[in-house]
């Protein structure tokens, strides 16, 4: 499936993300209660409580996510200097960020254990692409 065009993204998408996000955080209290009534029903300890906290983790750093972009592409000169050496780096920079804080939180949360070999930015070569190799271990798979 396409991507969306590249207005309807920035002018709708982008700003709907962050609006989702605060809705959410403002009515998170009432999502947490009816998710602790749900759990004595679900399999697993806290399970939709857990579920419910990565969801909402995950929408807040999305709409940070956008929100820091955006600000980097306003200090960038609304995008003509974002191919220069220093805001790719500080593209890499953010986003490497913005990991760590997902990848601790999965880790918390859900229990993941997540390997992360090579993650200096100035070993990265701009404009070329990085090779990304994982692998999705199914229930019933255990690390040792």
């Amino acid at each position: 499936m396409p991507l969306p065009p590249r207005w309807l993204r920035r002018l709708l998408l982008a700003p709907g993300v962050v609006l989702l996000a605060v809705t959410v955080v403002t009515t998170l209290p009432l999502w947490a209660l009816a998710a602790l009534a749900l759990s004595p029903l679900v399999p697993g300890r806290l399970r939709p409580l857990r579920l419910l906290w990565i969801g909402c983790v995950y929408l807040v750093w999305d709409a940070a996510a956008l929100l820091a972009l955006f600000l980097l592409w306003l200090a960038s000169g609304f995008g003509r200097r974002k191919r220069s050496p220093a805001f790719q780096r500080a593209h890499y920079v953010l986003a490497g960020r913005f990991l760590q804080v997902l990848f601790w939180q999965a880790r918390w949360t859900l229990r993941l254990s997540i390997d992360v070999v090579g993650t200096d930015p100035d070993t990265a070569l701009p404009g070329r692409p990085e090779l990304v190799l994982c692998r999705h271990a199914g229930p019933a798979t255990r690390s040792s």
